[in-house]
């Protein structure tokens, strides 16, 4: 199990890349969560606010996840991390496993 970690500028960029995501089956679910930011873009300094996903999958669907993300996602380098999942709930582990196990057939 791992998560992925995007942010997207707005909550209905989040919601709608992430229906894409989750009407594939590359995620058993999907979390939001509002934010605010301070960073470097070509030399500015700047301030936002935005929203990030927290994504519930397995390690084999991550290029999947990244490749729809790039397709549809307004900024030119959105952030998309990989973050490794240690231990889970096994009953909840079980489950993630069982809802992303369709993809292949989509």
């Amino acid at each position: 199990m791992i998560h992925v970690y995007i942010h997207y500028p707005s909550r209905a960029e989040a919601r709608r890349i992430s229906k894409l995501i989750l009407q594939r089956r590359l995620a058993a679910c999907i979390n939001f969560i509002k934010q605010e930011d301070l960073y470097w873009w070509r030399g500015k300094l700047v301030a936002s606010t935005g929203v990030i996903t927290l994504i519930a999958t397995q390690p084999r669907h991550y290029k999947k996840i990244e490749r729809l993300v790039l397709a549809h996602h307004s900024y030119a380098i959105p952030c998309i991390l990989r973050l490794p999942v240690s231990h889970a709930l096994p009953a909840y582990h079980r489950w993630l496993l069982a809802e992303t196990t369709l993809t292949d057939s989509k």
